[in-house]
């Protein structure tokens, strides 16, 4: 029984041993670990950058963006602004409103002052004519 499990042992101890693998290709594990582990970072720093330039490049195109659209909005006030009557060509124009109802107010009293002349001398020439024939009339 003692050589039994003695050689039962070696046996144990070479299977044990068959199933551990070898130093170099343990090495060559740990260095195909390493070099994945290595690729991996270099893949993250890469993504990392890339995200980077996309982030910054969304920054500076919406900067832009930011800066036309205050552009525009300061031109539309301006523009506004100019569209807008001052207080001087407000004055003007109600200056101008006033004179053109004068105007009118005189063309209206003047048209009304040559009917009444037309008028009158329409019944100072019935007058005349109501007196010729009156003097006609006598004399006859």
């Amino acid at each position: 029984e003692g050589e039994w499990s003695r050689a039962g042992g070696a046996e144990f101890l070479q299977s044990l041993t068959a199933k551990v693998p070898s130093g170099a290709s343990m090495a060559r594990d740990a260095e195909a670990h390493m070099t994945k582990v290595r690729d991996r970072r270099e893949e993250e720093v890469s993504a990392r950058r890339e995200r980077d330039c996309r982030r910054r490049r969304a920054i500076v195109e919406l900067q832009a963006t930011l800066k036309r659209e205050e552009a525009l909005r300061a031109e539309e006030t301006l523009r506004q602004r100019l569209l807008q009557p001052s207080a001087e060509e407000r004055r003007v124009g109600e200056r101008l409103q006033l004179v053109l109802r004068e105007k009118e107010q005189m063309r209206a009293a003047r048209l009304s002052r040559e009917e009444e002349y037309l008028a009158e001398r329409r019944r100072h020439a019935l007058e005349a004519r109501a007196r010729g024939r009156a003097l006609y009339a006598a004399e006859l």
